[in-house]
């Protein structure tokens, strides 16, 4: 029956079509992982800022 495999085929690709754009556009977003598909490609990526201390005096434990 070489026209239902061609059938189901189809059905297996557009199922797994289906299920990448619903992962890239709202499941991996929604846990805080950003796709192109949620908007992340077309915004410069963000760096973090670290605060580090200003002087070595003010590195470790307090001495009174």
């Amino acid at each position: 029956n070489g026209k239902g495999d061609i059938m189901k085929d189809f059905m297996v690709l557009g199922g797994f079509l289906v299920f990448w754009i619903v992962l890239n556009r709202w499941l991996l977003p929604y846990f805080g992982i950003q796709t192109c598909m949620s908007g992340a490609c077309s915004r410069p990526a963000q760096r973090q800022s670290i605060n580090l201390p200003d002087k070595p005096e003010n590195v470790g434990p307090r001495r009174p």
